[in-house]
């Protein structure tokens, strides 16, 4: 056994330092250097005890930042979560709404039909000479051919030109939505 050995095992209490616990003489410490040795050792054993327990004491920051996080996440997801179903059913509510709407629309433009069609067509192309193109081609398209055909014919030509290229053109696809 070494040197550094024998006082480790004397500073633990393993060997006293009297009588003939050493084997050989000329290893054996002194009671000095037994004691200044403890002293190194209880040093050494104290500091990587405070690094010990400065480590415990950033992990457990560490640990409670991470639930303290967690809770917000949780907290942030609950929120997001409530706002989802909100949009989700405003969302429903509008698109019940535009169905409402587009029957609605529906309806009229289809008693508008029925009205020009029970007309005559010189006594109703003046009013349908005034409606938006848009809705123009579009009675045209819902009335019986024969009585759209009078009903061009009595427009004025520029007018009839139009409605007659709009209803040819190819219908525009609405665009993607998201």
């Amino acid at each position: 056994m070494t040197r550094r050995g024998w006082l480790a095992l004397a500073c633990l209490g393993g060997l006293s330092t009297a009588g003939g616990a050493f084997a050989n003489n000329a290893l054996r410490p002194s009671i000095t250097e037994v004691e200044q040795y403890c002293d190194v050792e209880a040093q050494g054993v104290h500091k990587l005890s405070e690094d010990l327990r400065h480590r415990e004491r950033e992990i457990e920051k560490r640990e409670y930042a991470v639930a303290a996080a967690e809770a917000e996440l949780k907290s942030a997801e609950t929120t997001l979560a409530e706002r989802l179903k909100v949009l989700q059913s405003t969302r429903d509510e509008i698109a019940a709404l535009l169905s409402q709407a587009d029957t609605a629309r529906e309806e009229k433009v289809m008693a508008l039909v029925k009205m020009i069609e029970s007309g005559r067509a010189s006594n109703v192309a003046p009013m349908f000479d005034e409606l938006p193109p848009e809705l123009a081609v579009e009675v045209l398209d819902r009335m019986n051919r024969t009585r759209a055909g009078r009903l061009l014919v009595a427009l004025p030509p520029s007018r009839a030109a139009d409605l007659a290229e709009r209803m040819a053109a190819p219908i525009p696809l609405p665009a993607a939505t998201p």
